[in-house]
């Protein structure tokens, strides 16, 4: 749905509230006929209520279905690489802010697939282990595929790999 539609449906809600306070009035000071106006109220706060209800569902479902894309091209990167990827790598490669590749990061990191480790210059390294660990997988993509542009890998934390994975 559109910006303008959500806008347009939270803005309906607040005036169905605005709407049952109205109705309540009457219902206060009604000696009889008060079960009907109470309907009345109920009727617009349950409207307003279920129509904000909807539209916390969407915005949480594109939510997810945003971080499951940056997942996946987290997932893509790693596996076009070596198998490993630092936040800097991400950000650069995929140009997003750090704080965004951070956090896929680390909402990718479950310590069986995907374990973070911190080398010796201090850098977080999230490894993914079915990547590294694939036999199929030739051992050296990320100079196939990387970009003529992309900077090369660090020598010092290449090396930490090499030396980890044994």
């Amino acid at each position: 749905m559109s910006a303008l539609g959500r806008m347009l449906r939270k803005a309906f809600a607040w005036f169905m509230f605005f709407m049952a306070f109205l109705l309540l009035i009457p219902v206060v000071n009604a000696e009889e006929g008060w079960p009907a106006a109470l309907f009345m109220v109920a009727a617009a706060a349950l409207g307003g209520g279920m129509l904000l209800r909807g539209l916390r569902r969407e915005s949480k479902a594109a939510e997810r279905a945003a971080e499951i894309e940056r997942q996946l091209a987290v997932l893509r990167l790693a596996d076009a690489g070596d198998g490993s990827l630092t936040a800097t790598e991400v950000a650069t490669r995929l140009g997003w802010p750090i704080d965004t590749a951070l956090a896929t990061l680390r909402a990718l990191d479950d310590g069986a697939r995907v374990t973070s480790t911190v080398t010796d210059e201090g850098i977080i390294l999230f490894e993914f282990m079915e990547l590294i660990h694939d036999p199929t997988r030739p051992r050296d993509s990320r100079a196939a595929v990387a970009p003529a542009d992309a900077p090369a890998p660090r020598p010092a934390a290449t090396a930490q790999r090499k030396e980890r994975r044994g």
